[in-house]
């Protein structure tokens, strides 16, 4: 099941990335201008071979399975970033828990390396955890989808944020159903997405976010495992 809801007043989720680093931290801010006037390039396209030398051919499809553990998401295809949290207001983030690597604690269904977000924010605006695909726009307009595997009592929303030249846009919001105590994947398929303020589409994506809807804020916990563009 597909919904959709306004992408509009989430205007504060890129300060992080204004400062050129998404690895961690705080991740909630306003979108600013590029230091040059000129539209950068874009990157990524559809689907190709690769790899890194002296290691197996990476798959280019796939953004991250934290086989690493880590907060970043896999070189790979021009892509290059990282994962974080995010709160509007950004003060609230201190109820929040982010954790990279193990779940939290063993009461998760799935007990392998990811990222997780828990605490309950009643006050935010917006609550959750996003990645960056690239410094510049990344072109997914190649592949017909985004593959998450994610545990989730609530039901997540899922936001694809654009930047062209020193605009950013953002698409609707899509629900991803809930997943209950276990990972398992859902979709998130391009040709569904809506436009909503100032997107300029999937051909100039820079990252993806996923929170929680108003009514689970106050106390909530999902961890995402795997994600994967579909050809």
């Amino acid at each position: 099941m597909l919904l959709f809801v306004s992408g509009c007043g989430e205007d504060e989720v890129l300060r992080l990335l204004e400062r050129g680093d998404a690895s961690g931290g705080a991740g909630a801010a306003t979108g600013g201008t590029s230091s040059t006037g000129a539209a950068p390039a874009t990157t990524g396209g559809a689907p190709s071979g690769g790899g890194t030398g002296g290691g197996a051919p990476l798959d280019p499809a796939l953004i991250d399975d934290f086989a690493d553990c880590d907060d970043r998401i896999l070189d790979s295809a021009g892509r290059t970033g990282g994962w974080y949290q995010f709160a509007s207001p950004e003060v609230d983030l201190v109820y929040l828990t982010y954790t990279i690597g193990a779940p939290p604690d063993d009461t998760w269904g799935t007990q392998t390396c990811g990222v997780y977000l828990t605490g309950g924010c009643p006050s935010c605006t917006s609550a959750g955890l996003g990645f960056q695909l690239a410094p510049e726009p990344w072109d997914m307009s190649g592949y017909r989808a985004l593959r998450v595997s994610f545990e989730s009592e609530p039901a997540l929303w899922a936001v694809v944020v654009t930047r062209s030249g020193d605009e950013r846009g953002y698409s609707e919001y899509v629900q991803l159903t809930p997943t209950g105590n276990v990972s398992a994947e859902r979709e998130l398929p391009f040709d569904a997405l809506a436009p909503g303020t100032g997107f300029h589409g999937v051909a100039s994506a820079r990252e993806i976010q996923f929170t929680v809807g108003e009514a689970d804020r106050s106390s909530f916990g999902f961890g995402i495992h795997r994600v994967e563009l579909v050809p």
